[in-house]
């Protein structure tokens, strides 16, 4: 059958171009992996491999103050607070307050890879303020929160832009030499 541009197996299954159907597939092993071969999360950065599979979250803070939030999306069990409190950025694994089972992961310690860049800029566009994180991976246990930027009262200025790369599971594994790949894979 087909919809539109895109071919269908059958009248029930939805449709997906075949580039989208492999995004699906990769988060679906990726959060199989996760939930149930117990990924802790990454053990070392590969940074072009950071750069294509890293999640980018924004935020704008308008004034000095207190900030607490999450970036919601597909955090693979890892819900992730992010608070910004007297010149400190800290993470906190958020796990034991959750309401519903399955909700995070449970295991005694994640891992998260993260890149963290902060940016203040004049009313002309140019940068007057940055500060940058580079790649790290923050090992944490349930409920635990850690600081990972102190900044300078003297060089902060507002607003200040915050983006942040995050990636909650390890490097896929590669396949084995004599696996052959599946019509759509190559």
């Amino acid at each position: 059958m087909r919809v539109g541009q895109y071919e269908c197996q059958s009248n029930s299954e939805l449709c997906f171009p075949g580039w989208l159907a492999a995004v699906y597939k990769q988060q679906w092993f990726s959060m199989l992996r996760t939930e149930q071969d117990n990924d802790l999360g990454p053990k070392e950065i590969n940074r072009e491999e950071f750069e294509v599979h890293s999640m980018r979250c924004g935020r704008k803070l308008a004034k000095d103050g207190d900030y607490c939030w999450r970036w919601t999306g597909f955090s693979f069990g890892f819900d992730l607070l992010v608070t910004y409190t007297n010149r400190f950025i800290i993470f906190k694994r958020n796990s034991l307050s959750q309401p519903c089972n399955g909700a995070v992961s449970l295991l005694p310690r994640r891992n998260i890879a993260f890149r963290l860049r902060l940016a203040s800029f004049d009313s002309n566009g140019k940068v007057i303020c940055s500060r940058t994180v580079g790649y790290q991976i923050l090992s944490l246990e349930k409920d635990q929160e850690q600081i990972v930027l102190n900044l300078d009262s003297r060089l902060l200025m507002f607003p200040l832009y915050i983006c942040c790369n995050f990636r909650y599971t390890s490097a896929e594994p590669k396949p084995e030499l004599d696996e052959q790949p599946v019509d759509g894979e190559n």
